[in-house]
């Protein structure tokens, strides 16, 4: 765990927004995603992204870039940046880098070189919010302890525990929060607060990555990524850090939805805010005492 609030409060300095991914399934053009998880996807893409772009500050980098190994995490991301790319095609206050014009430049000319051309190219339009499509694949947003060698299939623990709880998503998070990750004795899953901390340490990693790119300009990272994972990052960011069954019950006790959103800031004054589903949870900086929740 990290040592103190305040140490977390330095780990991240930009917003994140975090999403479970779609619909798994096949026969889409997003592979390992269903017709009608792409269909959820594009709605949400239309109904919250698309907002978060429109309300962010001018200027503002919001960085396409973060998803676990399996693939369904990384087609959602293509979904959403489809649908950023489609929409905003015809604004001169939006700028738009597509994955496949930074790859065939970074061939061309090298990594650095084509970070510095967007650079140039956004400062010459500083008042343009710059969307730039750079899908990362980053093992902190899915432990390997989750899942088998081949990297595909559920770890037989967790499919234990779901069907312990006859598939029921709620009371598998609960006991796992309970059991923090010990089964017969074992550490068999990982410990909840280890995922969560490891999702910051993927915000951060993103951080620095595009800092490349954006320079001093206002930072939005869109994530994808999965349930078990999320809740864990939810309640540790709610509950003071802690991972607890009633952690989980302060925010509902609900599991993450595929497509949910999850917005995470710091603010000015070292405090985080996390907010979903209409609700806001501040984890205060270090010298503020107990827990907030607006």
């Amino acid at each position: 765990m990290f040592e103190n609030q305040k140490e977390f409060a330095t780990t991240i300095n930009s917003e994140a927004i975090i999403s479970r991914h779609s619909i798994k399934g096949g026969d889409s053009e997003y592979k390992d995603i269903s017709p009608e998880g792409v269909e959820k996807a594009k709605r949400k893409a239309r109904e919250e992204l698309i907002s978060a772009v429109e309300n962010a500050e001018e200027g503002t980098v919001i960085f396409m870039g973060g998803n676990s190994t399996e693939e369904r995490t990384a087609s959602t991301l293509k979904i959403y940046s489809d649908e950023l790319k489609d929409f905003f095609k015809e604004r001169k206050d939006v700028m738009f880098f597509d994955r496949n014009q930074i790859k065939e430049q970074s061939k061309e000319s090298g990594y650095l070189s084509t970070a510095k051309n967007i650079q140039e190219k956004a400062n010459n339009n500083p008042k343009a919010k710059v969307i730039i499509d750079i899908p990362l694949t980053l093992d902190n947003l899915a432990d390997k302890k989750w899942f088998d060698e081949d990297g595909v299939s559920v770890n037989p623990e967790q499919i234990a525990l779901l069907n312990r709880h006859g598939q029921d998503l709620n009371a598998a998070i609960k006991e796992w929060f309970m059991c923090e990750g010990f089964l017969d004795g074992k550490q068999k899953l990982p410990r909840p607060v280890d995922v969560a901390e490891d999702y910051l340490r993927a915000i951060k990693r993103l951080e620095n990555f595009i800092s490349e790119f954006s320079g001093k300009r206002k930072l939005k990272i869109v994530i994808v990524g999965h349930g078990f994972e999320i809740a864990a990052l939810r309640v540790y960011l709610s509950n003071n850090q802690k991972i607890t069954p009633e952690g989980f019950e302060k925010i509902g006790s609900k599991p993450v939805d595929t497509t949910e959103l999850s917005f995470v800031e710091p603010d000015n004054e070292g405090s985080i805010h996390l907010k979903f589903r209409g609700e806001e949870f501040v984890l205060p900086r270090v010298e503020d005492k107990g827990e907030k929740v607006v």
